[in-house]
């Protein structure tokens, strides 16, 4: 009889602290390369902290968090019937109901959730898990303005709070949203600023022999998307005028550089050369000397390396960012134009900025702290 119910008061104990570390978890949806990247930080400081977080991972975030033993694949872990992927899957698309009550019941264990912004299956989830009373963060990890063909300028979010990086685009998002706004910062430019301490340019220069150490080196960081296209053409066909710069192509974490090796099939006499994906952007903009790209955070994140930044884009896209509207990057759409600023670059050049003014100096701290306040709150309740 003593043994029996020493095993009955071991398993009730058993079941409360597992139901106790479901609660306690924090939770984050993710789906783009940007977010994913942006709170991974976020997520290693949590884990060294020992709190336990819980990833729910689709498109992009899947082949970037591939081997993390923390998350959930949306199809192979919580059974969807829809394959939601980095390469197939259209960010504009939604889930079937069914499958949103998989996820929904998948995902059960965390009270506290930052989800992204990229896609209209995180904004069907914020719905989905906050009606579940789940207490919702939705955060855009970009320094532009809300574009109204965006997922977040299209869609509504079901939030408690809405995480921004910079206090400049607060304005844009309450003519946008009506759920409390909070600046927290980008972690990722802290995470470039500090893993590149540890770079060793002689160790890249090995990692990508074709690299000619005395040259200028541009760097264009690949993308997707409306107007990818013609901005990469337009630098594709820049290098070929400027034959004393090197040029380099990183691609894309979301696409394997097919588009952009079919646009320099067409160039024969081309030189450019193409970052393998294992060395990474970050690796590829150390040793450049200026990083360009159409619309991408990386611009911003080649700041804080202390680049010189150009952004590529056409105007009818009407893009910008702070660095764009503070002349701490350029931005140019013309062979003529990106051809003069990387000519007076090369005779002048120009420093970037890593003193960002309008956001938490720490903010994979501050951010973690705050998700812990909200999660003990969460767990009292």
């Amino acid at each position: 009889m003593k043994s029996i119910r020493f095993l009955l008061r071991f398993w009730f104990v058993f079941l409360l602290s597992h139901e106790v570390r479901g609660q306690n978890e924090i939770g984050f949806v993710l789906y783009d390369a940007g977010e994913t990247l942006a709170l991974n930080p976020v997520i290693q400081n949590l884990l060294t902290k020992k709190i336990p977080v819980k990833i729910l991972v689709m498109g992009t975030s899947r082949k970037i968090l591939k081997d993390c033993s923390h998350c959930l694949d949306i199809q192979k872990d919580c059974g969807t019937k829809e394959i939601v992927d980095g390469e197939t899957w259209d960010r504009f698309a939604s889930l079937t109901l069914e499958d949103v009550g998989k996820v929904v019941e998948c995902f059960s264990s965390p009270q506290t959730l930052v989800l992204g912004v990229a896609s209209k299956v995180q904004a069907q989830l914020s719905w989905a898990l906050k009606k579940d009373k789940k207490h919702i963060i939705a955060y855009y990890e970009a320094f532009s303005p809300p574009e109204t063909h965006s997922v977040v300028g299209r869609h509504p979010f079901f939030a408690n709070e809405f995480w921004v990086p910079l206090d400049s685009i607060v304005k844009d998002f309450e003519k946008l949203i009506k759920i409390p706004i909070k600046v927290v910062g980008q972690p990722s430019l802290e995470t470039w600023a500090q893993e590149s301490k540890f770079f060793k340019t002689e160790d890249i220069y090995f990692e990508i022999p074709q690299l000619k150490k005395e040259s200028f080196k541009v760097l264009f960081a690949g993308g997707y998307g409306e107007g990818y296209e013609d901005s990469f053409r337009l630098f594709a066909q820049t290098s070929e005028r400027l034959g004393d710069f090197q040029f380099l192509l990183s691609p894309h974490p979301k696409t394997d550089g097919t588009l952009e090796k079919n646009i320099l099939k067409e160039l024969p006499g081309n030189k450019l050369v193409i970052v393998p994906q294992r060395i990474g952007t970050m690796k590829a903009a150390f040793v450049s000397n200026v990083v360009v790209s159409q619309n991408s955070t990386v611009g911003l994140q080649a700041l804080a390396l202390n680049k010189a930044v150009i952004y590529l884009d056409h105007p009818k896209f009407g893009y910008t960012n702070f660095a764009i509207q503070r002349n701490l990057a350029k931005k140019v759409f013309s062979i003529e134009q990106l051809m003069q600023e990387l000519v007076e670059i090369k005779k002048s050049p120009t420093m970037g900025y890593s003193d960002f003014s309008g956001m938490p100096k720490d903010s994979t701290e501050f951010i973690s702290t705050h998700l812990i306040k909200l999660q003990k709150a969460n767990v009292r309740k």
